[in-house]
């Protein structure tokens, strides 16, 4: 029976090409093509690199992840995600970054308060579920209770149970899905001819670049808005490197170079 090549298999001209594995603080499953958080990492064991992951799982995977798919299909000029200057990263990550989790209410200035109606001194958000909007008003009721010294009142909003053939409401601007790196290297393997995809990775490509397809033209002003608008003084002074590019450039090859034996 025919089996796919692993990762040691590959070209190296491929196999290079795939920095997010190599990142000193990830593990990389090669069953579901996602990272995980190494927390004790050899060369350095003193460090858990807590910060770093928090970064890199929360926002700059997703962002990563967008924007070496692009590359591969619409923007073959840029460099890998990690070597894009920090003059042009900051207009690509203006439209490709996740969208922030969305307030159920907050107090915002009016450019900021598209959808949201204000009732006193707080914005609501029109959008939300009427759940969201209960639970959180009468949670705010009864904190106002208990500085007054009065008893919370027993409401069905904030002891609310979910039948088990129901789902919670989904916190809109929050992702809980973990990045899957299959379709950017499916991607390369076709690319590179290395063999036939198989009809699931076909379709996880396919699904990515419907998704990505909003973001062409958009990226596509911003780096031209980049380019012409952003001040040569301003381009020379944020030339340097990522910290992620310091990581895959060093993995601590030259900390532990360095060190001597103890005498």
């Amino acid at each position: 029976m025919k089996t796919e090549r692993t990762d040691s298999e590959l070209p190296e001209c491929v196999s290079q090409r795939w920095w997010w594995r190599r990142l000193v603080f990830l593990e990389f499953d090669e069953l579901t093509h996602t990272t995980k958080w190494r927390r004790l990492v050899r060369e350095y064991p003193s460090y858990g690199f807590s910060a770093e992951w928090n970064s890199w799982h929360r926002r700059e995977e997703l962002i990563a992840f967008r924007l070496e798919l692009l590359r591969r299909t619409d923007f073959s000029q840029l460099p890998e995600w990690h070597s894009v200057p920090v003059w042009q990263a900051a207009w690509i990550r203006g439209v490709i970054a996740p969208k922030p989790e969305r307030a159920v209410c907050g107090i915002f200035p009016p450019s900021l308060s598209a959808g949201y109606a204000s009732l006193g001194r707080l914005m609501w958000d029109l959008t939300a579920s009427d759940e969201s909007l209960c639970r959180l008003f009468i949670s705010c009721i009864n904190e106002e209770r208990r500085r007054r010294g009065l008893p919370d009142t027993d409401d069905p909003f904030t002891r609310i149970t979910v039948p088990a053939n129901k789902h919670t409401e989904k916190r809109r601007g929050k992702r809980n899905r973990q990045v899957s790196w299959l379709a950017v290297e499916a991607h390369d393997i076709r690319s590179f001819g290395i063999r036939p995809l198989t009809a699931g990775e076909r379709s996880r490509v396919s699904k990515a670049r419907r998704e990505l397809a909003a973001f062409v033209e958009p990226l596509r002003r911003a780096l031209e808005n980049a380019e012409h608008l952003t001040p040569k003084a301003d381009k020379a002074a944020s030339s340097g490197e990522s910290l992620y590019a310091r990581f895959l450039r060093e993995n601590f090859v030259r900390r532990l170079a360095s060190r001597t034996p103890d005498k």
